[in-house]
């Protein structure tokens, strides 16, 4: 059961990894204006935010016990 909790969860930290790249990317675009700049960047904070409880202790352990399960 963890090791499908593990990979649930490191499938939804790729799809906000995603998210967060293709945010970047718009901010780089030469010609936003300061709407949607603002738009982006209120995105990025709410990704960022995620990202930060997504990658808590308990995702932590769970990538932790994966590893010791495949050294033995």
């Amino acid at each position: 059961m963890k090791k499908t909790e593990l990979l649930k969860q490191v499938d939804e930290l790729a799809r906000e990894c995603e998210n967060v790249t293709t945010l970047i990317h718009q901010l780089q675009l030469p010609h936003i204006n300061e709407r949607q700049r603002s738009r982006i960047l209120t995105e990025l904070l709410a990704a960022s935010i995620h990202l930060n409880q997504q990658c808590n202790g308990d995702f932590q352990k769970l990538v932790a016990t994966e590893i010791e399960s495949l050294n033995g």
